[in-house]
């Protein structure tokens, strides 16, 4: 057994390790990790979620065409989905038109817009009314709950509950064919966190994805570990969080470069706006 006196080292010396910054976590120390990675929005958190003015909220994307959903479908008391259990057609092409994002393969042709599989943010936005409680399925058919009615127009209360519910729950993996699910969502707020501090000037997305990795390099545990794999992995990191990420916020500019060459990410006036860091 050890004495009082030696316990107290120990203590001091552990506690001193758990909040002592890392250099492959880029100066966070394992406590301020472990929260970024388990519950990157309490309150023990570094990451604090802002009240914006009604100005910003308006200027979400995401959070404009989730609203239009809403509406939509309360105009209606009650939608009846297709066969298929989907949204039918006039609520997507009406959402889509005036809800506030677009998509390439949609604006250039390349992808008509029939039903609610031709459009990832319509199948995003109805996906995240449904886990954060806002809609309700029975008999095929879809309506909103009394949570939706009464938070609505509580602008802050629900881009929260959206971007939580985001960032969270809602599987990153869901539209595309990457190898892990993990890429990306897993440390999401170790990604915010490096975008606070380096998003100010335009910076490759792989500069973000090496320092991600670093930081959890068993996302890399494959055998054998190819230059196939890690430009996947380093792709499917910057696809989920960037291009199919932040930007459906408005929380960054994203300069998708072409086959070959480099895309780049900037930070905007609202990221720092909604999400700052008390590292």
């Amino acid at each position: 057994m050890f004495s009082d006196d030696i316990e107290k080292e120990i203590k001091k010396h552990f506690e001193k390790q758990n909040n002592t910054g890392l250099e492959e976590f880029d100066g966070i120390s394992p406590n301020q990790m472990h929260y970024l990675l388990r519950e990157p929005f309490a309150k023990q958190s570094i990451i604090k979620l802002n009240r914006l003015s009604e100005q910003q909220y308006q200027s979400i994307p995401l959070l404009n065409q989730i609203k239009y959903l809403v509406k939509s479908i309360g105009n209606e008391t009650e939608v009846k989905l297709t066969k298929t259990g989907a949204l039918p057609t006039k609520i997507v092409k009406d959402t889509y038109h005036n809800g506030g994002l677009t998509e390439e393969f949609i604006e250039e042709g390349y992808t008509f817009l029939r039903r609610e599989s031709d459009s990832h943010t319509i199948q995003l936005s109805r996906i995240l009314l449904e886990l954060i409680g806002f809609t309700k399925k029975r008999n095929n058919k879809l309506s909103l709950t009394k949570k939706a009615k009464k938070i609505l127009e509580n602008d802050h209360r629900l881009l929260e509950l959206v971007f939580t519910a985001f960032c969270q729950e809602f599987n990153w993996g869901y539209f595309d064919g990457y190898e892990l699910d993990e890429w990306g969502q897993y440390g999401v707020g170790f990604s915010l966190m490096l975008l606070h501090k380096y998003g100010s000037l335009k910076r490759k997305d792989s500069f973000y994805a090496e320092k991600y990795y670093k930081a959890f390099p068993d996302l890399l545990d494959f055998h054998p570990f190819t230059p196939e794999i890690k430009n996947s992995a380093y792709r499917g990191y910057a696809f989920r969080t960037f291009e199919k990420g932040l930007s459906y916020f408005g929380f960054i500019d994203y300069e998708r470069g072409r086959i070959f060459d480099p895309s780049y990410v900037i930070k905007t006036r609202l990221f720092d706006a909604f999400i700052s860091v008390k590292a």
